[in-house]
């Protein structure tokens, strides 16, 4: 991203016209010299030095007065991230047919899955649950296997690091990496809430109050991004990023019961991890 320089305007004091009238010309150089003398004892240095002194340059007969400029500070170079993730997904099925998954998909929503489904490589993937510790995923695989009959397999979706290089104001480039480091922290927020709303850890009232205050900080990065201008990358790219996890949110709060709320927020942590993985890959 790169933040364009003011360039230096100068103005020079154009030559007087010759002519007749010298004693009235000398007159005048004789009260410029003047009002400079008092100047120099009471005005400020800027005008003394842009506004009289050019003028008794002038009738000094300099051919050029000073010139005025201004500058701005040129931009920094600085290093931008966004951490990787790794996400331990429990894949309940995979199927050739878009219809047949969603079918599933759907029944285990209705017990408080979250019934994702992704495409990929030929295949629509129906995803149950997710964590971002191996361990976690390994015991509720184990528990569904022994308690529900239901096989599962752990598919990991890996998020890579990003690094980049930017032209930007300090305030600038201090923006961009806060709004890149809170982008990752909303899947396991989504992951702890899922967790405790199970456990029966969190009513669905301080569990909406929570999506609430990540729905305020959604709205606070992306007053930032408008304000520094999403017309390139990667400001564009985590411009759409957040767009998602804000619609992610409003749909988990539209719930009304249990059993939709927690499929909703299982369902919501799963989109937003491959939107971050989407976002990491389209910048890096």
């Amino acid at each position: 991203m790169r933040y364009s320089r003011i360039q230096a305007q100068q103005q020079t004091a154009q030559e007087p016209r010759r002519g007749g009238g010298w004693m009235f010309l000398c007159a005048v150089a004789i009260l410029a010299v003047g009002i400079y003398g008092i100047g120099t004892a009471k005005v400020s240095g800027f005008v003394q030095e842009y506004i009289i002194g050019p003028v008794v340059a002038l009738f000094a007969g300099q051919e050029d007065a000073p010139a005025v400029q201004s500058t701005v500070a040129e931009a920094e170079t600085f290093t931008w991230q966004m951490t990787g993730a790794e996400v331990y997904t429990l894949q309940a099925g995979a199927y050739d047919s878009a219809e047949n998954a969603e079918n599933f998909a759907a029944q285990l929503r209705q017990k408080g899955g979250a019934g994702y489904v992704y495409a990929e490589d030929g295949l629509h993937r129906v995803y149950i649950a997710a964590y971002m510790d191996r361990a976690d995923a390994e015991n509720v695989k184990n528990r569904l296997e022994n308690e529900q009959q239901m096989q599962t397999g752990i598919a990991v979706v890996t998020v890579p690091q990003v690094q980049m290089t930017l032209e930007a104001d300090t305030q600038t480039a201090a923006e961009l990496q806060q709004i890149a480091s809170d982008a990752g922290t909303y899947i396991s927020e989504l992951m702890t809430m899922a967790l405790q709303f199970d456990k029966g850890e969190e009513t669905l009232q301080t569990a909406k109050a929570q999506l609430d205050t990540m729905g305020q900080r959604v709205q606070t990065m992306e007053d930032m991004l408008r304000e520094m201008g999403t017309d390139t990358t990667p400001a564009a790219q985590l411009a759409q990023y957040y767009n998602t996890v804000k619609e992610v949110l409003q749909q988990i709060a539209a719930a009304q019961e249990q059993a939709a709320f927690s499929a909703d927020i299982k369902y919501g942590y799963l989109d937003t991890a491959f939107a971050y993985k989407r976002l990491a890959e389209s910048i890096g």
